[in-house]
C-alpha cells in the first residue's frame, strides 16, 4: 500500500507500520526550526521520494555530535532509523531524480536499513553527505555530489552481524567533487568477517581534500574497484588498509581504472591482498603504487599469514610519470608480489624496494626442517621463502635515476624477461652487497641478459659481472612464488 504524504499538511514521519509511503514533486525551502530531522523514517516503513527539490535555509554551522539521541539532531534531511529486533523488517529509503541542498548531512542511516539512491543531486552540506552505520544494502548510481564538507560518502560498519546475513554495497556511475573530506569512505572498528560485497565503479572523482576512495579495516567476502576516474586528489587516489578475507582469502580487485595527479599518491595498500590490473596510474605527486607491510608481526599473526598470505599481484599496468617512484615496496612482506606484463616508465625511480626482515618466518622454517626428517624434499626447500618477489615480462625503463632500486632485500628477487633499459643511472641498485644472492637474473642463465638488461647492476661496492650473476643464479635458480 502506497500513500502520498502532502507535506506539510501531514506527519513527516514514515511510522512504525509494515507500510510504503510515497513522495514525489515536493519543493522546500524552509528553516525548519524543529529539533528533528526533516524526514524520519522508522524500522518495517519503506519511503520513496521522487522528484522533489529540497533545500534547508538553516544559516547556522550546527556541529553534530555522533553520541546525540535522534531527537537532538538538526538539519538532516533523511534520518532512517532501524530496530535491533531481528523479527522486524527494517527500514529502507528509496531516492530518485531528487535534489539536496544546504543540509549539514543529507542521509542518515543505522541498524542494517536499506539505501537506494539514484540520478539525485546533493550539493553544499556541512558533514557527510551520506553517512550510514552498519548498513544492509545500499546502491548509490548515477548521482551528482559537490561541496561536501567531510566526506560525500561514508559508511561505518561495527555490529555483530546476524548470522546467514549476505549484504551488498554498490556505487557507480557517479560524479564526486570538491570533498573537503573523503569522496567514498567505508571501514570497520574491527576485523570480525563480514558477508559483504562491495562495489565500486564507473565513477568520477575529482579535487578531494583527502582520498577519494579509501577502505579500512574490513573483513569482508569481496572487493571490487573498477573503471574509476580519480584526478587531483589532495592525498592518495585509492587507500586499502587492512582489508582481507579470512574464509577464503580472494583478493582485492582494482582494475581499469586511470588515477592522475594526486597530491600524494596513485594507489596505497597495507596489509591487504590485492589484484591490480590493467590501471593507469600516472602523474602522482610522490609514487604511483605504495605496497607496505606492518614492521613487526607476532607469532599468531604469523600463523594467520600462513594460512591467508597478504598477496600483490600487478598486471597489465602501466604506472608513469609519477614524481617520485613508480612502485614503492616497504615492510615485512608476508605473501609474494608479482609484477607482470606491465610498464614502469618515466618516473625518478621506477621500482623501490626496502623490506624488513621477519624473525618468525625465520623460526617457523627452521623449526619444519627440524620435523622433515633430513628428507632430500624437505632440505630443497631450507631457506626458501613464499614471500618471494617477481618481475615478469614486464618494462622499467626510461626512469630519471634507478631502474630499480634496492635498500633492503630479504627474500629472492625474480627478474625474468623483462626489460630495464634507458635508466638514467643504474639498471638494478643494491645497496647491500650481502643481498646480492637473492637477485635472481633468470635471462643470465639463458643467456638474454644484455639483451633484456642494459645498464649498471651493482651498487656502492662495486658491479656485478656477468660471470658473477650466473654464479649467483646456479645456487638456486627456480621461482617458488607459484
Amino acid at each position: 500500500m502506497k500513500k502520498t504524504i502532502e507535506y506539510p499538511a501531514e506527519i513527516r514521519t514514515a511510522q512504525d507500520d509494515n507500510r510504503s509511503y510515497h513522495i514525489s514533486e515536493f519543493t522546500s525551502k524552509l528553516d525548519h526550526s524543529l529539533q528533528l530531522p526533516l524526514f524520519l523514517v522508522k524500522s518495517n516503513a519503506i519511503l520513496e521520494v521522487r522528484d522533489c527539490q529540497i533545500r534547508s535555509i538553516k544559516e547556522k554551522n550546527l556541529s553534530i555530535s555522533e553520541s546525540k539521541l535522534p531527537s537532538e539532531i538538526q538539519d538532516i534531511c533523511f534520518l532512517v532509523q532501524g530496530s535491533s529486533d531481528s523479527s522486524k523488517r527494517h527500514a529502507a529509503l528509496r531516492l530518485k531524480s531528487c535534489t539536496l541542498t544546504n543540509f549539514h548531512t543529507f542521509i542518515r542511516s543505522d541498524s542494517f536499513n536499506s539505501l537506494h539512491v539514484q540520478k539525485s543531486y546533493f550539493s553544499v552540506c556541512r558533514g557527510h553527505a551520506i553517512a550510514l552505520a552498519d548498513p544492509r544494502s545500499v546502491t548509490i548510481s548515477d548521482c551528482v555530489f559537490d561541496r561536501a564538507s567531510k566526506s560525500a560518502i561514508n559508511m561505518k560498519f561495527s555490529r555483530e552481524i546476524y548470522e546467514g546475513l549476505t549484504r551488498r554495497i554498490k556505487i557507480g556511475d557517479n560524479q564526486i567533487l570538491n570533498s573537503e573530506g573523503y569522496a567514498i569512505s567505508l571501514f570497520s572498528e574491527n576485523l570480525n568477517y563480514h558477508d559483504l560485497a562491495i562495489l565500486i565503479f564507473k565513477n568520477i572523482i575529482m579535487n578531494s581534500q583527502k582520498e577519494a576512495v579509501a577502505l579500512k579495516f574490513l573483513n569482508i567476502s569481496e572487493l571490487q574497484i573498477y573503471q574509476n576516474e580519480i584526478q587531483s586528489t589532495s592525498r592518495n587516489g585509492i587507500y586499502i588498509h587492512n582489508v582481507i578475507n579470512s574464509m577464503s582469502n580472494q583478493q582485492c580487485i582494482i582494475q581499469e581504472n586511470k588515477i592522475t595527479k594526486s597530491g600524494i599518491g596513485g594507489i596505497v595498500i597495507k596489509d591487504s591482498s590485492c589484484l591490480l590490473e590493467s590501471n593507469e596510474i600516472s602523474e602522482n605527486t610522490q609514487y604511483g603504487v605504495y605496497f607496505s607491510s606492518s614492521d613487526t608481526v607476532t607469532p599468531e599473526e604469523e600463523q594467520f599469514y600462513q594460512k591467508n598470505p597478504v598477496k600483490l599481484f600487478v598486471n597489465k599496468c602501466r604506472i608513469a610519470k609519477n614524481a617520485g617512484t613508480g612502485i614503492n615496496v616497504s615492510g615485512m612482506l608476508k605473501g609474494p608480489i608479482i609484477l607482470s606484463s606491465s610498464a614502469v616508465n618515466e618516473n625518478l625511480n621506477g621500482i623501490i624496494i626496502n623490506e624488513i626482515e621477519n624473525p618468525n618466518k625465520r623460526a617457523s622454517m627452521m623449526e619444519e626442517t627440524k620435523k622433515s626428517e633430513g628428507t632430500k624434499t624437505a632440505q630443497k626447500d631450507v631457506g626458501r621463502r613464499v614471500e618471494s618477489i617477481l618481475f615478469e615480462k614486464s618494462e622499467i625503463s626510461r626512469n630519471s635515476a634507478n631502474g630499480i632500486l634496492v635498500h633492503r632485500l630479504c627474500n629472492d628477487l625474480f627478474i625474468n624477461q623483462s626489460v630495464i633499459v634507458g635508466n638514467q643511472l643504474n639498471a638494478i641498485w643494491i645497496v647491500n652487497a650481502s643481498e646480492t644472492h637473492l637477485l635472481k637474473l633468470m635471462d643470465a642463465q639463458s643467456g638474454k641478459l644484455k639483451e633484456h638488461v642494459q645498464g649498471n647492476i651493482g651498487g656502492p661496492w662495486g658491479k656485478l659481472s656477468e660471470e658473477k650473476l650466473k654464479m649467483e643464479d646456479s645456487k638456486n635458480s627456480n621461482c617458488v612464488i607459484f
